[in-house]
């Protein structure tokens, strides 16, 4: 998959010293076309569960996404990122860190197989609302 332009993604920071206004909802956007399943912790720190869709029916691929933030520069990596080369390095990472699939058996596959209870968002219960929303997307949107 071709590398997101972080420019393209947040404009502004061509200026020297601006911001990237929309957090990492711009950044995830331009991962996929669409968001289909959403959840994120409530709180001033937590984990974000995002499945998305890069393509359109038939062909799409769909991508699971999953990613902790915080809400100082020392504990959220968007939040440290200070230049236009961290942000562009957070987007490759996070954008290496999706687990894409071809179709919508596949994504069902991991999510009934992967040992999700050996993974830290077993405990979350934010994490439990996203599986459910995953497994009802999957299972209404079957072929």
């Amino acid at each position: 998959m071709a590398r997101v332009d972080i420019l393209k993604v947040y404009p502004g920071l061509a200026d020297e010293g601006r911001y990237a206004e929309g957090g990492y909802g711009a950044m995830v956007s331009a991962f996929g076309q669409r968001l289909l399943v959403s959840v994120d912790e409530d709180g001033w720190q937590g984990d974000s569960y995002k499945l998305i869709a890069d393509g359109d029916e038939p062909g799409q691929r769909y991508g699971v996404l999953i990613f902790g933030w915080g809400s100082c520069s020392g504990c959220d990596a968007f939040e440290g990122c200070s230049t236009v080369e961290d942000y562009q390095q957070l987007a490759d990472s996070l954008q290496d860190s999706i687990k894409w699939f071809s179709d919508k058996e596949g994504l069902m596959k991991y999510a009934e197989e992967h040992d999700w209870k050996g993974d830290f968002v077993w405990h979350s219960s934010t994490f439990h609302d996203f599986f459910k929303q995953l497994l009802e997307f999957v299972e209404s949107e079957r072929e």
